[in-house]
C-alpha cells in the first residue's frame, strides 16, 4: 500500500510539472511598445524596453541584427545624445527570460537632419584704417563647441578658428566675398556666404593751407596727416619746389 502511494504521488508530481512546462512554453515573450519614436541629430533620445510572457523576468535585452542610433542596455534602454549621421535605422531586438525563452521585435528609427547653421545671416562693411570686430555663432548639428574657417574667398581682417573677424582694416578699399564653414563636435558642418564692403579712407593732410614767409626769417610749420590706414605717415614732395628745406616727417 506504501509503495503504491509514492507511486501516484510521483506520477501527480509530474504531471502537474509536465502541466507548467507546457504553460510556460505556450506563453511567448512579448517586447514592448510596438514602435519607438523618431528622433532628430543632436537631440537626447531617451526609451525603455518591456518585456513580459515567458516564464517571467528579469528579462535581458541584445540586438540580434542592425544598428541603432544611440547606445542600447542590456537593459533594453536606448538613451544618449543623437550623433548618428541622419537616416533610417532598422534593427532587432531579442529579449530573453529567466530561464532562457526569448521573443524579437523589430523596431525602425528615423533620425531627421538639424543642420549646422551659421549666424549673422550678413556682416556689416568696414572702413579703411578702422578697426573691425565681429563674432560669428553657430548651432544644430550634435551641439558645440564648433570650429569655424574658411572654405573660399579672402578676408579683409584676421579670422579666428573661434569664428571671430578682428584687427584694423588695412586691407585695400573693395568687396570681400568669403564662405564660411562651422563643424560641430562630431564632424557635421554647415557653410554660408559672406560679403563685406570696404570702404576707402582716403589720408587727408592738414592745414588746408600754410602761412607766407619772409626772406631772412625762420620759418617752420608742421604738416600732419589723417585717414587711410592710420600712421605713422610719411610725407614726400610730388611736384613744385619748396622755399624751405622739407622733410619727410613732414616739416
Amino acid at each position: 500500500m506504501t509503495a503504491k502511494w509514492f507511486w501516484i504521488a510521483a506520477t501527480f508530481c509530474v504531471l502537474i510539472a509536465a502541466s507548467l512546462n507546457a504553460s510556460a512554453a505556450a506563453e511567448p515573450i512579448v517586447i514592448s511598445p510596438a514602435t519607438l519614436p523618431d528622433g532628430r541629430v543632436g537631440e537626447h533620445y531617451d526609451r525603455t524596453l518591456m518585456a513580459s510572457g515567458g516564464a517571467g523576468g528579469p528579462y535581458t535585452f541584445a540586438l540580434t541584427s542592425g544598428v541603432t542610433p544611440v547606445s542600447f542596455s542590456s537593459g533594453g534602454v536606448l538613451s544618449g545624445a543623437v550623433i548618428a549621421a541622419p537616416g533610417t535605422y532598422n534593427f532587432r531586438v531579442l529579449a530573453t527570460d529567466q530561464v532562457g525563452n526569448t521573443g524579437t521585435r523589430d523596431y525602425t528609427i528615423v533620425i531627421a537632419d538639424n543642420p549646422v547653421l551659421i549666424s549673422p545671416a550678413a556682416l556689416p562693411g568696414g572702413q579703411i584704417g578702422q578697426p573691425y570686430n565681429q563674432a560669428l555663432t553657430a548651432s544644430g548639428g550634435a551641439g558645440g563647441p564648433y570650429t569655424f574657417s574658411i572654405v573660399s574667398g579672402s578676408m579683409p581682417v584676421a579670422f579666428s578658428s573661434a569664428g571671430v573677424l578682428s584687427g584694423p582694416v588695412i586691407a585695400a578699399p573693395g568687396v570681400y566675398s568669403f564662405r564660411v564653414r562651422a563643424t560641430d563636435h562630431v564632424g557635421n558642418s554647415g557653410e554660408h556666404d559672406y560679403t563685406v564692403v570696404i570702404a576707402d579712407n582716403p589720408v587727408v593732410i592738414s592745414p588746408a593751407a600754410l602761412p607766407g614767409a619772409q626772406i631772412g626769417q625762420p620759418y617752420s610749420q608742421a604738416l600732419t596727416a589723417s585717414g587711410g590706414a592710420g600712421g605713422p605717415f610719411t610725407f614726400s614732395i610730388v611736384s613744385g619746389s619748396m622755399p624751405v628745406a622739407f622733410s619727410s616727417a613732414g616739416v
